[in-house]
């Protein structure tokens, strides 16, 4: 009985070393595996272009984009429904193209503004394809055309 109070702190140190290194690679490591998976910084950046009349075209590489749109600016159904543009309306899984001055697609458009992956932004930007505005967490806000 009298071992147990000396052996407290290193039994306690033993216990916390383990609980550290698990909440840094939480944190770190795991956290960085994650963010593509829940597309980090792409609400960000459409929120960031709420305000204006510009056409804005976002990248179909994440599924359903148009759903960060609706969700970011609180968009009526009815409003959604009265001007939204399917690639093909019969599908059973309707592939959003359009509503209002969104654009969803795989081809980056010639000129206007765009949303994209920001490791694919900064590509088309060393070609002179776009000028990369701002930087939302993985995405780019950035202009299209001849630079």
């Amino acid at each position: 009985l009298e071992a147990l109070p000396v052996l407290r702190i290193p039994v306690c140190i033993l216990l916390l070393c383990p609980l550290g290194f698990l909440c840094r690679y939480c944190l770190t490591q795991q956290r960085a595996a994650l963010e593509p998976a829940f597309h980090a910084g792409l609400l960000e950046a459409v929120s960031s272009l709420e305000e204006g009349d510009e056409t804005v075209w976002i990248t179909n590489q994440v599924n359903m984009p148009y759903v960060y749109v609706l969700f970011s600016r609180g968009t009526p159904p009815e409003e959604f429904q009265a001007d939204v543009v399917y690639a093909d309306p019969d599908a059973p899984f309707r592939h959003v193209t359009r509503f209002g001055r969104w654009r969803f697609g795989s081809v980056l458009p010639e000129e206007g503004i765009c949303i994209l992956p920001l490791s694919e932004a900064r590509k088309y930007e060393e070609g002179g394809y776009l000028r990369i505005r701002a930087v939302f967490g993985l995405y780019a806000v950035a202009d299209a055309g001849d630079f």
